[in-house]
């Protein structure tokens, strides 16, 4: 087994001493220095442009350092350096006070928010909050008093069942009684509420009213989420009045169905084709589906 032995010759530059050396070698050069080293050709390149960042000064007013970030961006350090130094002319420091006004005000504002823990309790506090006034609402004796407020008063209640228990079938169906409930389709499309209205339905009543109001406030909001409801069954019922003979003998309860899941145009296409459009939703709830569900006497 050979005997290791100590390495002969020069020893080899400690690290420190060879990022010294590197560190020397990128020191930046005195203008002077650096002129020095240009040769004849180079330097009279030089003058030229000198030439042409004075007189661009002097004509915009800018100072030679703007001239030369507008000008030459991308030129080195060190050119920049003797182009200015020929000149008489200072490199500018750029002004950061406007963007550190900014963001001590950004930080200000900031410190006003109300933490995010509590900004979630909130949100969970009121949902819950309209949760326990939609399930009181809904629940006996008073549920009857406000789902009359969902139906035109106009209307009479059918003989074999009141539109407050169909309202109230509807209801629990679309939303289980929840006035906060949303389903989202594959396309996007938001439905909300006791009643599951999308934002087409929503328009179709601010159109009909002049009144303003968001999805999300709509939400927040069983009123308007009342009187939406009862422009929306009195919209349906106008519309199988308006069918005249063709709904005749059809139930009513189930049109209402109908008109709710597939529009009142869908509606008077089912009739007019005696069930022979019945399209699907996404969940493969159809037209006729939604019709024999809610008819009167249904299961």
């Amino acid at each position: 087994m050979a005997i290791m032995s100590k390495p002969t010759g020069t020893p080899s530059p400690s690290i420190i001493e060879d990022l010294r050396t590197r560190l020397a070698s990128n020191v930046s050069r005195d203008p002077e220095a650096l002129l020095q080293a240009m040769s004849e050709s180079e330097r009279n390149v030089v003058l030229h442009v000198v030439k042409q960042i004075d007189q661009l000064s002097r004509v915009s007013g800018a100072s030679p350092a703007a001239i030369l970030n507008q000008y030459f961006p991308h030129m080195g350090m060190e050119r920049r350096k003797v182009f200015l130094a020929i000149l008489g002319a200072q490199e500018e420091r750029p002004d950061y006070s406007a963007q550190d006004a900014a963001r001590e005000q950004a930080w200000a504002e900031w410190d006003k928010l109300r933490p995010i823990e509590e900004v979630l309790a909130a949100g969970r506090a009121s949902r819950e909050r309209l949760n326990a006034q939609t399930q009181a609402a809904l629940s006996e004796p008073e549920q009857l008093s406000f789902l009359d407020q969902l139906i035109p008063p106009e209307q009479p209640h059918s003989p074999a069942t009141g539109q407050s228990d169909f309202m109230s079938s509807l209801m629990r169906s679309e939303s289980g009684g929840r006035a906060d409930a949303e389903y989202v389709t594959r396309d996007g499309r938001r439905h909300v509420g006791l009643l599951q209205f999308s934002d087409a339905r929503l328009q179709d009543y601010r159109n009909a009213t002049g009144e303003m109001f968001t999805q999300d406030e709509f939400v927040q909001d069983v009123e308007l989420q009342s009187r939406v409801g009862r422009w929306h069954v009195a919209s349906i019922d106008a519309a199988i009045d308006d069918l005249g003979e063709a709904a005749a003998g059809l139930d009513r309860d189930g049109l209402r169905a109908v008109a709710h899941l597939g529009g009142e145009a869908g509606m008077r296409r089912f009739v007019r084709t005696n069930g022979g459009y019945n399209p699907s939703d996404e969940l493969g709830t159809s037209l006729s589906d939604y019709y024999a569900r809610f008819s009167s006497g249904a299961s």
